[in-house]
């Protein structure tokens, strides 16, 4: 019985620091990733490409849809945002510019973002969805090359890395 009992302490303890060690870092927003207040530098007058949607408790990212024949070039501008020092911000979605504005906080971690198109081109691709996250997002943490833009209340984040 006490060897039953010892070969499973030793399974547990092994999955645990195995989970440790491969599992996701679970995010519960500003203050546990980035534990300090960021400086606006660290966002603004850079361009920042999304990488895709991810779901906070799974970990799982869905990258952005593309169009495969499209060009390296082309396909490196799809999905930008720039802050600037205004209080505004610019990018690209898939087809159409993104113009709007923002307001932060950068103790808090807490942004406002208010993002329209600027050409009058069809949606295609994820470009909807991208919008409309972005005009949900409550959150913001910065480390590094990651930008992570979170959004329904926290379950979800976009990706960004800095290009």
């Amino acid at each position: 019985m006490k060897k039953i009992f010892f070969i499973i302490s030793i399974l547990i303890f092994s999955s645990a620091i195995i989970t440790g060690l491969t599992g996701c870092h679970k995010d519960k927003g500003c203050k546990e990733w980035k534990q300090t207040t960021i400086e606006l530098q660290e966002l603004q007058n850079i361009t920042w490409k999304c990488v895709g949607f991810v779901n906070t408790k799974s970990c799982n990212i869905k990258e952005l849809k593309y169009d495969k024949k499209e060009e390296d070039i082309y396909r490196e501008r799809c999905y930008t945002l720039m802050f600037t020092e205004d209080k505004m911000l610019g990018g690209i979605g898939y087809s159409n510019s993104l113009c709007g504005n923002y307001e932060i906080d950068t103790i808090t971690c807490t942004i406002n973002l208010s993002v329209g198109t600027l050409t009058m081109l069809g949606l295609v691709y994820d470009e909807g969805l991208f919008i409309e996250s972005l005009n949900k997002v409550q959150l913001f943490s910065i480390r590094g090359n990651e930008l992570r833009l979170y959004y329904n209340n926290n379950k979800n984040y976009l990706l960004f890395k800095r290009q």
